[in-house]
């Protein structure tokens, strides 16, 4: 079996939606934002992590939604609590 192979037949994996597999670090820089930026995300209620021992792990789902949220702050200038609104609103 070549490498090509391998890849093929094992490369690939998904991840479910809901499952909390992305630390706070990872989040940050997949997202390009910064550390106590998406701590306030967090302190406010856009987002809901799950907690281990002593780190915060998000789902995929919330990744997609931090990517909103800073499509938000900083395309279109809104501040957090702007941004709060605006996706309660969306999800009702």
């Amino acid at each position: 079996m070549d490498w090509q192979e391998l890849e093929r037949k094992f490369g690939d994996f998904e991840v479910p939606d809901d499952e909390p597999v992305f630390p706070l670090k990872v989040v940050c820089h997949l997202v390009h934002i910064e550390y106590w930026t998406l701590h306030e995300i967090v302190k406010i209620g856009i987002i809901k992590c799950a907690r281990g021992r002593r780190k915060r792990f998000f789902t995929p789902r919330e990744v997609k939604r931090i990517k909103i949220v800073k499509y938000l702050m900083d395309e279109k200038g809104v501040n957090l609590n702007g941004v709060k609104l605006i996706l309660d609103m969306r999800d009702e």
